[in-house]
């Protein structure tokens, strides 16, 4: 007894031998279609919307293609004992992407759960205090310079855009609040593990004093530059009662 082809979202049986006996009765034959379940799901288990993720054969090729929603996908065109390749091809907003996952279609006619999950990375910018730094202009590159994420940091952390499990990336800080330091850039990894990741990045403060060398009082009216190596003008002011934050 063979199965040709599976209705949609069943998988093909393995081929079942039966013989005709010879009893003077109607005899009967049963061949089951078992199910193969696929949930696509964040660190706390729950459905993920929006991905786009495809079933690959041992050849390589997509058989099938769907984009999560709130319920598990039924797989179709699979086939008992045959191994598959699970691929996220395309990630839902604010989730990193996973990486390739293989499984086997069991012989037993259970309906089969496999789950895909996907992380978080987090990026805060913060001062020194801890606080939570709104205005600074954020950019994510990978190993070869390509831009991956770009943002201006606010009152909420940043779900990081377009990561990938097992990658490296270099966190830059392009424009800096008015009155911070700007910060050196941070590589970080995202890991393969399925935890969320968080990533701070702190900017400090330089203030300057004009004082007094006996009593250490503050000195008003100084005009004071501020220039880089190369002579570059990065700062002025005129030195009044209370410190200037560069």
């Amino acid at each position: 007894l063979h199965e040709e082809t599976a209705p949609e979202g069943y998988v093909l049986a393995t081929d079942i031998e039966f013989e005709v006996t010879f009893e003077k009765g109607t005899q009967h034959e049963n061949m089951t279609d078992k199910v193969v379940e696929m949930s696509k799901v964040d660190i706390g288990g729950e459905e993920i919307e929006g991905a786009t993720i495809q079933v690959k054969d041992k050849d390589n090729k997509v058989i099938d293609e769907w984009v999560s929603g709130k319920e598990p996908h039924k797989i179709s065109n699979l086939k008992e004992g045959e191994t598959y390749t699970l691929h996220e091809e395309i990630t839902a907003k604010g989730y990193v992407k996973a990486t390739d996952t293989t499984f086997t279609v069991s012989l037993d006619k259970e309906t089969q759960h496999e789950k895909m999950t996907d992380k978080i990375v987090e990026i805060t910018k913060e001062n020194v205090a801890r606080e939570l730094l709104e205005g600074a202009k954020m950019q994510v590159f990978d190993d070869e310079g390509n831009l991956v994420d770009e943002w201006i940091s606010g009152k909420e952390a940043h779900r990081v855009e377009n990561l990938i499990e097992g990658a490296s990336y270099i966190l830059h800080e392009e424009t800096v609040p008015e009155g911070y330091v700007k910060a050196k850039d941070e590589k970080f990894e995202v890991t393969l593990d399925k935890d969320n990741q968080k990533i701070v990045m702190i900017d400090k403060m330089l203030s300057v004093t004009k004082t007094d060398l006996t009593d250490g009082t503050e000195l008003e009216g100084a005009e004071l530059t501020v220039t880089d190596e190369t002579g570059n003008v990065i700062d002025k002011w005129v030195s009044m009662k209370e410190p200037h934050i560069i």
